[in-house]
């Protein structure tokens, strides 16, 4: 484990101060050696190929009861990826690596390492890692998207609005350290080690998170099942850091060291209700996911349980507009009476295209009720979103 510690903070130190330049690299390599490129196309190299990744762009505005409302962007990124062939030495492997630049927001360090001097828009560093890939599985190291329940770090995929357990900063989407995933047939599991805190590794602990799937997927139809798990500790070096002024009271006593534990079951479907398959001009869909979600934090001036459970439904009753209805319910400590949170919300999207390029402009309104145990008066949201990612989807 010592070697391990050493590796991950090997692997941020050398990322860190360099992640400018490297960003300016890749993004000036193909103008340099391939200007005549079109967007998108893979420029040829010696050993591989670079290829640009979809930029993503989320922006909108939300207003809050009792609040001014406001503009913002939720969320941005950028990059390149390479790709070599390693069949002239191994058949069936390839290398990889992938650097992309971007919002804080994308990386979501659990607020308990909260950092004063960044905000959800900070430009940073979200992509940088580099790997191998065989029969044997895949192997990969640096900063990368972490996998746990239905979040995948790959923003194109998500449907409509991101559940509590992420918002309230419990699950981070990225972190610095190793990744090894294996399938075979339907069945796929990851596994990480990681910092734990989306960033520079304060207090030398490491975390472990695992998510194990079965898909089942047709032209018509998919499912998934899984089940995921994440362990780690924490200590004051990095949830209460000299020069932090005030204690973010998440969901543990900053000041004391820590272990936590989360668990997640899941399920998740969805059906072409359309004409024709997935991705084809008529593709319209209708699915269902199902989230429960447990964790415990153990100190030495209190132990805390922490419970949610998340059901949405999606529909697209026609070829350009999309429904969604979620009920989710939030309990911050099991041991405390009367904090449970509810939110019911209610969405409506529109689709901009069609066929394949249907789900890569398209502008989302959600209406949220927000509901305390022991309050008498309700909290009301809306939010508007406009998602641009030139993607395919199938």
């Amino acid at each position: 484990m010592t070697l391990m510690r050493w590796a991950s903070h090997v692997i941020y130190s050398l990322v860190e101060p360099w992640r400018q330049l490297i960003v300016a690299g890749v993004l000036l390599l193909p103008m340099v050696s391939a200007a005549d490129q079109s967007f998108g196309t893979p420029v040829p190299e010696r050993f591989g190929e670079f290829q640009w990744l979809s930029p993503w762009i989320e922006s909108g505005g939300t207003y809050e009861e009792g609040r001014d409302g406001r503009f913002r962007i939720f969320s941005a990124s950028f990059g390149g990826r390479w790709v070599g062939d390693l069949s002239r030495y191994r058949a069936g492997e390839f290398l990889e690596a992938q650097v992309s630049f971007g919002t804080r927001s994308l990386v979501a360090s659990p607020l308990r390492y909260s950092r004063l001097e960044e905000t959800e828009l900070s430009p940073t560093l979200i992509d940088g890692f580099a790997g191998v890939s065989g029969t044997w599985g895949r192997l990969r190291f640096g900063l990368l998207p972490l996998m746990f329940g239905l979040e995948s770090g790959v923003e194109s995929e998500r449907t409509w609005i991101r559940p509590l357990i992420v918002r309230r900063g419990l699950i981070g989407l990225r972190d610095v350290g190793l990744h090894y995933s294996v399938s075979s047939g339907g069945f796929f599991s990851d596994w990480f080690v990681h910092n734990g805190e989306g960033g520079e590794d304060l207090d030398r602990e490491l975390w472990m998170t695992a998510r194990w799937e079965y898909r089942l997927r047709t032209s018509r139809m998919q499912w998934r099942w899984g089940a995921s798990g994440q362990v780690g500790r924490t200590a004051p070096a990095s949830t209460l850091p000299p020069g932090t002024t005030a204690d973010p009271g998440i969901e543990l006593v900053a000041s004391e060291p820590s272990r936590l534990r989360f668990a997640s079951l899941y399920m998740a479907s969805d059906w072409v209700v359309g004409q024709g398959e997935r991705g084809e001009e008529a593709d319209r869909r209708f699915g269902f996911e199902l989230e429960a979600f447990g964790g415990e934090v153990l100190q030495d001036s209190r132990s805390r349980r922490i419970r949610s459970l998340r059901l949405d439904f999606h529909w697209d009753p026609s070829d350009f507009w999309g429904l969604f209805l979620r009920g989710e319910a939030y309990d911050p400590d099991s041991h405390v009476a009367g904090d449970m949170l509810h939110e019911a919300s209610f969405g409506l999207q529109r689709y901009f295209l069609r066929g394949s390029m249907k789900r890569s402009l398209r502008g989302i309104l959600v209406a949220t009720k927000e509901m305390v145990e022991n309050r008498d008066q309700d909290h009301h949201r809306v939010e508007f979103r406009l998602r641009f990612s030139p993607e395919l989807f199938d």
